[in-house]
């Protein structure tokens, strides 16, 4: 039933549309309307290869799958969703939320992805033992892990850095604009360790270190800025501040 209507599928296409349920309920989509895109991707490729398969009542279109995928699960999903976390499965957030402070993953949504993959093969070799009795979908443990997070200290906005840490980011951006490492990993490598070293000195060594990622993508921009570029010749650069400098003396 789609929008009060009711849909007449074949039998080859209420087989897809009853397993697009069961996954759905099943968490491996996060919300109703990634189940009803699959499916219609699946009717469709079904519709292409076998005409007959189609009923002549049934609707064409992927609002409509949506609708009476919707309707069909109606209070089963509302559950599925609201299915309460064990304490199994709370240990094994809690140590990607660690992960996350530590600077292992950018964002909340990315270590919430990874507990999502790490959870699922867990159940399989529990054999659901400890584990909920529905499966929690990706984006119920990316929300989870957000939550955790920022109760365990994390901020929700974008990182602020200090005028310190912005001081280390320039001065690792002129050394690569004057040629002085032959690309950015050795930079951001010895940025980061700059970075702990300084925290350390200001009594804030509990803070999680800077992530490679966005060190790296500090200096480039910086340094990208003072005329460096992925093609320029280290040597070369080192050549021209040379020619600088003697023409300034």
């Amino acid at each position: 039933m789609a929008n009060g209507h009711p849909i007449a599928w074949s039998a080859r296409e209420q087989r897809l549309i009853d397993a697009a349920i069961r996954a759905l309920l099943a968490g491996k989509h996060p919300t109703v309307k990634s189940a009803a895109r699959a499916c219609f991707t699946q009717l469709s490729q079904l519709r292409r290869q076998h005409p007959d398969a189609q009923s002549p009542l049934a609707s064409k279109t992927l609002d409509s799958t949506y609708y009476d995928i919707r309707n069909r699960v109606r209070g089963r999903w509302e559950y599925a969703r609201q299915v309460r976390w064990t304490a199994g499965e709370i240990r094994v957030l809690k140590r990607y939320v660690k992960a996350l402070l530590r600077g292992r993953y950018l964002t909340a949504a990315e270590a919430g992805r990874a507990c999502f993959r790490k959870s699922r093969r867990l159940r399989r070799s529990d054999r659901n033992s400890g584990w909920s009795s529905v499966p929690h979908a990706e984006g119920a443990v990316c929300a989870k892990m957000v939550k955790l997070a920022r109760k365990a200290g994390r901020s929700q906005w974008r990182v602020r850095y200090t005028k310190a840490e912005i001081s280390v980011f320039e001065r690792y951006a002129r050394a690569m604009a004057a040629g002085r490492y032959p690309n950015l990993t050795p930079a951001v490598v010895l940025c980061r360790r700059d970075l702990a070293r300084m925290h350390a000195r200001s009594g804030q060594s509990a803070l999680p270190p800077r992530p490679f990622e966005p060190v790296r993508r500090q200096i480039c921009r910086r340094a990208r800025s003072l005329g460096w570029s992925w093609n320029a010749n280290p040597r070369r650069l080192v050549s021209r501040r040379r020619d600088i400098r003697t023409t300034a003396t």
